[in-house]
């Protein structure tokens, strides 16, 4: 069942489209409805007059002819009509005005008029008349059809009612917070008590004016007390509101246009009384005015002209005139109250006009001015006119000549100002759908509580982050945006700072001198923003920031977003998160579609980017995405030594978000199968420690291709081949197997390349690595190898082995640890306690019995089971 509400609703919804028909909008209504009757009322007449001259028409019987010919006559006639309405009247502006202005009341009157006066109505009456009641019935089911139309219209378009915006945040513009009434900051009883002085005093006859000061800093609210005022507590008719900053830059308008002001106030609640007091006043303002004659550059002052005739023949000087508009104003009794605001936004000279004009100009009986000031912008401003030194004391002491009861706004509730602020941003928050964490509401707290907003700045800061929040909540990090926004708009110096030297807050800036500078010049300008900017640039206290979490959370300290916050949009170069939804969606639909959104986003010079962002964006839960995804960047970059840094992270990330415990990883395994660089990958998981299972070992074990493998370079190569040649856990027989097959073919310098190191820097690890290749490749492929280059016995050798360049160097190092590694391990067993031998050593040693020549290793073995019985 329907509640009151719903059909309350849909009836004004009815009225509403009904007015829409009738006219465009709510200012043209009233008119348009005026003019329709109008209309209607001379339609109606004409079609009264036209009945009496025709009736006596309309009572014959006309001929067959006739008859045909009006019938042929009429259908035209309505064809036409349906024409123009259904096909051409858009294009006629004519025919659109007539049809929304005339075509009504026409209607009408002919409706009334069929109703009220045809005495032959539904077909009673002869040819004529039933042609009448054809015209008739028609033109009412036009008007149904129109009426129809229009509300089916309206009702395919969105709402727009005062209430459906009201629940939608709105930008602040109104010049205050009371200008509706009403305050939420909780300035009311001082709004109330300050008016109730207002009107003690102008319930008593008083000789001269009084001067209240009403003090605030900039953007405190004095304007909302004065509005509060107005609103709620003394009459229009009593209050005059002069902004002289709206005089422009002549300071001389000032006087002028606030008598103007004054006038027009009494104007409006004129009485035979106070025609003497207008006229007066009248005199007095052209007295006062500059009057410019024409040709330009030449200026007649009457202010100069005393004996003007027109003003002497009443008054002798403007003083005679001041004191008789005093006396017309005791008598008329009428108190006032002038606000008079935004004086602080005046330059000195102006402010110094004001004050001549409330104690001098126009110091009137039963007036109380009241000026909205920030008194210490003012002591300064006047400070420059009076001290040569620009004492603000001195400015002070000018002031309190002219003001006689100084009033100060008092301070606003700062808890009522945090709920406040809190109540506007969760509002954008919420309505602009921005995802927030649990605490947001008690970091707007922090925010509110840390600035210290005025309530001007409140409002400033909500207005400029309704603009960027919705703009960039997926590009940024709604705390850190939120809380830039309230900088720049605290201490807009402080934020150019922060975009001009991002190196210092990044920790970028590698010069020490540059960066001493630049913070001794912050911790001077802007001391109350260190520990908060400390939050925002952990590198600007020295901390450590943690990259990879800076840069998924997309905080301002990530060098990847920084320079998103001071844009309207993502910087050209930067992935945005829509693009990645884009391409995230086209991949979900096929191969193609993501193909060709790939190579609309992805180009040489944001490909880093791009990979990037994906990496910050795996969510692990997603498993058939992340597969697809990973899929498909395989399918499009096959040579893995291509890859750039960031791809290359991106792709162990996603086989870390993958690769499962205590699983086969079936689905991952497959797609790592099918890419011809998936040992190299393989390799390289191992290595950034994916040990889930031993997955990446497994692999390499399952499918190594020596022919495949040792196609790429040393380097490519050198980690999956090592994890599969040297594992104790693998099949030594059937790698030496495999390995003597591919060397046969391909020669030992390869695999020799894969293990070897240089001797000259560290020989126990070098002796260590030959040990290991005497695994597996039998001691009589090594032997014949270095046969060419002979026996090397010494480092010295060696050394000029490597000088001459005869031979490459993996093959003097193999050459000289087979000529000196049996000799130099038996001297380190006998002359050696076992304490001092390494695990390296010792497994190198045990390799080299098992594998090396018999005859050179039975020493070794001896001393080797001497160590072991001990």
């Amino acid at each position: 069942m329907r509640g009151v509400y719903e059909e309350m609703k849909e009836e004004v919804s009815v009225v509403k489209r009904l007015k829409d028909y009738f006219g465009k909008g709510k200012t043209n209504l009233s008119k348009l409805g005026f003019f329709i009757l109008f209309s209607t009322s001379i339609s109606y007449a004409v079609l009264l007059c036209i009945r009496l001259a025709f009736k006596p028409i309309l009572n014959t019987t006309p001929t067959n002819h006739v008859i045909q010919l009006v019938v042929i006559m009429y259908g035209a006639i309505w064809l036409a009509i349906v024409y123009f309405e259904f096909k051409q009247h858009v294009r006629l502006f004519l025919f659109k005005t007539i049809r929304r202005k005339l075509l009504p009341a026409v209607l009408i009157s002919i409706i009334l008029d069929y109703g009220f006066n045809d005495q032959n109505r539904l077909f009673s009456g002869g040819v004529w008349s039933d042609l009448y009641d054809v015209n008739v019935i028609a033109i009412s089911l036009y008007a149904i059809i129109l009426t129809i139309k229009k509300l089916l219209a309206k009702k395919d378009e969105p709402e727009t009612d005062a209430a459906d915006k009201a629940q939608k945040y709105q930008f602040h513009s109104s010049p205050s917070l009371g200008i509706g009434g009403t305050d939420s900051l909780g300035r009311e009883k001082f709004a109330k008590d300050l008016a109730a002085i207002l009107i003690d005093r102008m319930a008593i006859p008083t000789d001269h004016a009084l001067t209240i000061g009403l003090y605030g800093p900039w953007g405190s609210g004095k304007s909302s007390i004065i509005d509060l005022i107005e609103k709620q507590h003394i009459s229009k008719e009593k209050i005059i509101r002069f902004h002289p900053w709206y005089m422009g830059k002549d300071q001389n308008n000032i006087i002028p246009e606030f008598l103007k002001l004054l006038i027009s106030h009494l104007e409006n609640r004129q009485s035979n009384s106070q025609q003497k007091l207008i006229y007066g006043l009248k005199k007095y303002l052209k007295f006062l005015t500059t009057i410019s004659i024409r040709p330009p550059g030449f200026i007649v002052n009457f202010k100069d002209y005393m004996s003007n005739p027109e003003l002497s023949k009443d008054f002798e000087d403007a003083q005679g005139m001041r004191e008789h508009i005093i006396d017309l104003l005791k008598a008329a009794r009428m108190p006032m109250v002038v606000f008079i605001d935004d004086i602080d936004r005046l330059d000195n000279k102006e402010i110094q006009i004001i004050f001549k004009l409330v104690r001098l100009i126009a110091d009137f009986p039963n007036i109380t001015y009241v000026l909205a000031m920030d008194e210490k912008h003012v002591a300064k401003s006047l400070s420059q006119l009076y001290s040569k030194d620009y004492e603000e004391k001195v400015g002070l002491e000018y002031i309190s000549k002219f003001i006689h009861v100084p009033l100060y706004l008092p301070r606003v509730d700062s808890y009522l100002m945090i709920k406040a602020f809190q109540t506007s941003m969760m509002k954008i928050i919420n309505d602009y759908t921005i995802e927030v964490e649990n605490d947001y509401i008690d970091f707007l707290g922090g925010i509110a509580n840390h600035f210290q907003f005025t309530p001007r700045n409140m409002e400033r800061v909500a207005n400029i982050a309704m603009v960027h929040m919705p703009m960039l909540k997926k590009e940024t990090n709604p705390k850190d945006l939120l809380t830039l926004l309230a900088i720049k708009i605290d201490n807009p110096e402080l934020f150019a700072f922060i975009y001009k030297n991002s190196s210092v807050f990044l920790g970028e800036q590698k010069d020490e001198v540059v960066l001493k500078e630049q913070r001794e010049k912050l911790y001077i300008q802007f001391p109350s923003y260190i520990s908060l900017l400390n939050k925002l640039f952990p590198a600007l206290g020295n901390s450590s920031v943690n990259k990879f979490l800076s840069n998924k959370n997309k905080l301002i300290c990530s060098s990847v977003h920084f320079d998103t916050y001071f844009q309207y949009a993502v910087p050209s170069l930067k992935v945005s998160n829509e693009q990645l939804q884009k391409f995230y969606t086209a991949i979900l639909d096929s191969d193609d579609e993501g193909g060709t959104v790939y190579g609309e986003l992805v180009t040489d010079l944001n490909r880093e980017e791009f990979f990037h962002q994906l990496w910050l964006d795996i969510a692990p839960e997603q498993v058939e995405k992340n597969m697809k995804i990973l899929k498909f960047v395989l399918d499009q970059h096959q040579d893995l030594t291509k890859f750039n840094r960031q791809m290359t992270i991106f792709i162990n990330e996603m086989f870390k978000a993958l690769i499962k415990e205590d699983s086969d990883n079936e689905k991952v395994t497959s797609i790592l199968s099918n890419y011809k660089d998936g040992l190299l990958i393989a390799a390289q998981l191992n290595n950034n420690g994916i040990k889930k299972g031993e997955w990446a070992q497994k692999y390499i074990f399952a499918h190594m291709d020596l022919s495949v493998l040792l196609e790429y370079s040393d380097d490519d190569v050198k980690s999956a081949f090592n994890l599969w040649a040297f594992s104790e856990e693998n099949d030594i027989q059937n790698i030496r197997a495999m390995v003597s097959d591919w060397v046969s073919k391909n020669g030992i310098w390869k695999i020799v390349r894969m293990k070897m190191t240089d001797p000259l820097e560290d020989y126990s690890f070098a002796f260590y690595n030959y040990a290991s290749l005497l695994s597996i490749l039998p001691v009589e492929v090594i032997e014949e190898a270095v046969e060419k280059i002979g026996e090397i016995s010494s480092e010295v050798e060696l050394k000029l082995f490597l000088r001459t360049g005869d031979f490459r160097k993996e093959q003097l190092e193999l050459a000289y640890m087979h000529s000196t590694c049996y000799a130099n391990t038996l001297k380190q067993l006998t002359h050696s306690k076992g304490e001092s031998w390494t695990y390296t050593f010792v497994k190198a040693a045990e390799l080299l019995c098992k594998y090396g020549r018999p005859e050179n290793t039975f020493n070794i073995k001896e001393e080797l089971s001497k160590h072991y019985t001990q």
